[in-house]
């Protein structure tokens, strides 16, 4: 099964997400700003792609995927921005 982060500040955006993914196969992790998304991709490395909002309190979207191409373990996972 793919495993996806969703990093999103808007509750009701972030479930839509998470309903659409999970409701089509997908496991979901959440993160609700790039703040908790940067801890969740240090402790768990995983993911298959990770879905980011650009603009967010804290670490933005760009900070993320930045943080992403930094770490080696995380170098390759797709980053999709919205």
């Amino acid at each position: 099964m793919k495993k996806i982060l969703v990093i999103e500040n808007s509750s009701p955006i972030l479930n839509i997400i998470e309903t659409v993914l999970t409701r089509s196969g997908y496991e979901v992790e959440v993160a609700h700003n790039g703040n908790e998304g940067i801890e969740f991709l240090d402790e768990h490395s995983d993911f298959n792609v990770v879905i980011t909002d650009i603009r967010m309190p804290g670490a933005t979207g760009n900070e993320v995927a930045e943080h992403i191409r930094e770490n080696e373990m995380l170098r390759e996972t797709p980053v999709i921005a919205i």
